[in-house]
């Protein structure tokens, strides 16, 4: 039996633009093809359009053509606290492209960004399984409240980003876009 690799050799990671509305909305329709993809794509725009100071958006370009997309944004803490928290909330691929690494390099180079800007944790609501891969863990998950109720509780994880610990749980919000109890 012959297994067939694809390797992606010539693509670019970088911020994308707001001209970039319409193929991101594609990207998440199709790497979502159920209801959710519409909720995704409009979360990802959102963060785009209306919140470029606060948050990171990267995407992953073939061809000049979008074939993957990642957000961060900060979270916000009830009371005052020195440590930096952001969540990766959303992360698409093209189904084209699933499991041939794209993922991956969005994910690494998101955390290699928010490790050079000082950012302490990480969190994530998704597939532990993917997740996993990079040091996420529902334990270290179990430091950070989320805002509403989990739907699916085992998919909340976190990973330090550095030697800085918490002394206590963090109850915390988010910008606007992610403060949708229908996400949780």
């Amino acid at each position: 039996m012959r297994y067939r690799y694809i390797v992606i050799v010539n693509y670019l990671i970088k911020e994308p633009s707001q001209d970039n509305v319409l193929e991101l909305n594609e990207l998440y329709l199709n790497a979502f093809p159920d209801n959710e993809g519409e909720a995704v794509s409009r979360l990802a725009i959102d963060f785009l359009i209306n919140y470029p100071e606060d948050s990171i958006s990267m995407a992953c370009f073939v061809d000049k053509k979008i074939i993957g997309h990642i957000t961060f944004s900060q979270m916000i803490s009830e009371k005052p606290i020195d440590h930096k928290v952001f969540i990766l909330a959303p992360l698409a691929v093209s189904q084209e492209f699933q499991g041939k690494g794209v993922g991956t390099k969005l994910v690494n180079e998101g955390l290699n960004y928010l490790i050079k800007n000082e950012v302490d944790t990480v969190c994530v609501y998704g597939d532990p399984n993917f997740y996993s891969r990079f040091g996420f863990t529902k334990s270290k998950g179990k430091d950070f409240v989320p805002p509403y109720k989990l739907s699916m509780p085992a998919g909340w994880q976190a990973k330090s980003l550095s030697d800085n610990r918490l002394k206590e749980q963090f109850r915390f919000s988010c910008i606007e876009p992610l403060m949708n109890e229908n996400l949780w």
